[in-house]
């Protein structure tokens, strides 16, 4: 959430309604038959040295936060991992990356 917070106090790419996806939505974002990454391609371009955030857009092969908790496991959460496109829970005290998305 405090990279979030981030996000919107920068006013980043001109924009403050930045959040956490949930499941179902970062799912959208996986083509399924590929893999490494498992991702549309607008997910994946310009990806070289010294990109950044705001002069690309790289996914990689591991797990990414969603917003929705595992209710049947207290201190975990669901993710989504892009080398092949599957989700799983993990622990909340893991270190995962985060695509954020806006509106909705």
């Amino acid at each position: 959430a405090t990279k979030i917070a981030d996000l919107n106090s920068m006013t980043f790419a001109g924009h403050t309604d930045w959040r956490i996806p949930n499941v179902a939505e970062l799912l959208t974002l996986v083509k399924y038959g590929t893999s490494a990454p498992a991702i549309e391609p607008e997910f994946q371009s310009g990806c070289s040295p010294g990109c950044t955030s705001t002069t690309c857009s790289c996914t990689t092969n591991t797990y990414y936060w969603t917003s929705d908790n595992a209710e049947f496991a207290a201190g975990y959460a669901w993710v989504v991992e892009f080398g092949y496109g599957q989700s799983t829970y993990a622990s909340k005290g893991g270190n995962f990356w985060l695509r954020a998305v806006r509106g909705g």
